[in-house]
């Protein structure tokens, strides 16, 4: 009896250690350039499986047809987003990416709850039917997976709470929205 209770004791902890690991993302990332303005580009350089266009337009870079994804500190305006439905026939696709920290303890106190994103990136993309969209999607995957997340946080940017994550998942067409409870 003694046997069993250690045997399910070091399997509990094997376990438990296992989930704490550093995750290594499993599925394919496609080589597709990510536009950037040059202060995102900045943070994000040496981002493993990036392939980062550091511009000073990110958007011009998008409309173009230079890159499917932009990451930009600046939310672009109306007239921005006015000139991409034109060029692809639908609106641009828009979520948060990441965010700096401001000033010291920002981070942390968003990942409490007790405030909110005052400087996020925002990552644009165009699912329209000319894109290759799986490997977009496969992109967009990895942009928001673990081990993306956690190479934010090591840069000491925001790595997106799950609830946010999933927003950005269901908005990016990632996954279905859940009801249960409420949206999630």
């Amino acid at each position: 009896m003694k046997i069993i209770l250690l045997i399910l004791s070091c399997l509990t902890l094997a376990c438990a250690c296992s989930s704490n690991a550093h995750r290594q993302y499993s599925g394919n990332v496609p080589e597709l350039p990510i536009a950037t303005n040059t202060d995102v580009g900045s943070k994000l350089q040496g981002f493993e499986k990036l392939l980062l266009l550091s511009v000073n337009n990110p958007q011009q870079a998008l409309l173009n047809g230079d890159t499917l994804i932009a990451i930009s500190s600046d939310k672009w305006s109306d007239e921005n987003i006015a000139e991409l439905t034109q060029r692809y026939g639908q609106k641009p696709l828009m979520t948060v990416f990441s965010a700096e920290d401001t000033g010291g303890d920002d981070l942390e106190k968003f990942s409490r709850g007790e405030s909110t994103i005052t400087r996020p990136w925002y990552l644009y993309t165009n699912l329209s039917d000319g894109n290759d969209n799986d490997q977009l999607r496969l992109m967009l995957q990895y942009l928001y997976s673990e081990q993306s997340q956690q190479q934010l946080a090591d840069r000491g940017l925001l790595a997106l709470p799950q609830p946010l994550i999933n927003r950005a998942q269901v908005q990016l067409g990632l996954t279905e929205p859940q009801f249960d409870g409420g949206y999630k």
